[in-house]
């Protein structure tokens, strides 16, 4: 066994008394051979394992592990986006976003649909005009006022 992996061991299963007979005898074999290791299990054992061996044993009330646990449980619990949303902002704050949304959203539509209805009444009267030559009064019924005189200037070429 070369230092490493003997350090390593003793740090983790062999100053807990956790390693089995066989990686015992290696540990202690290593150890009657090298000072070093010596050194640093000997310092391992002062500094953690000793302070801790004088502690006194404490049982934490029943209560406690309820609420230990419970809490363990929320955490396991899968997080929606909404659930993490919701706790950074306040309920309000959600809303008014949401009626924002809902508002700029609207006012879009309304706008791109007007300006659609809008060129295509034009063009199709545009269109009409050129085929006709000619523009009947109850087309112009058709388009909204502040549009007819830009229309009546296209077809009439004014």
């Amino acid at each position: 066994m070369n230092c490493t992996d003997a350090r390593h061991i003793i740090i983790t299963d062999y100053i807990d008394n956790e390693v089995d007979a066989g990686a015992r005898g290696e540990i202690e074999l290593h150890l009657s051979s090298c000072p070093a290791c010596r050194t640093f299990k000997e310092a391992v054992f002062s500094g953690i394992s000793e302070p801790l061996r004088n502690a006194l044993d404490f049982t934490p009330p029943q209560a406690l592990w309820y609420k230990v646990r419970a809490r363990i449980e929320r955490l396991e619990e899968p997080v929606s986006i909404g659930t993490i949303i919701s706790s950074l902002f306040p309920k309000w704050v959600n809303v008014a976003a949401i009626a924002s949304i809902v508002l700029v959203t609207s006012l879009a539509g309304n706008y791109l649909a007007h300006n659609i209805w809008v060129k295509a009444s034009q063009q199709s009267i545009a269109a009409a005009a050129e085929e006709n030559d000619t523009l009947a009064l109850g087309e112009l019924n058709d388009i909204p006022s502040d549009q007819v005189e830009k229309v009546y200037s296209n077809v009439i070429g004014g």
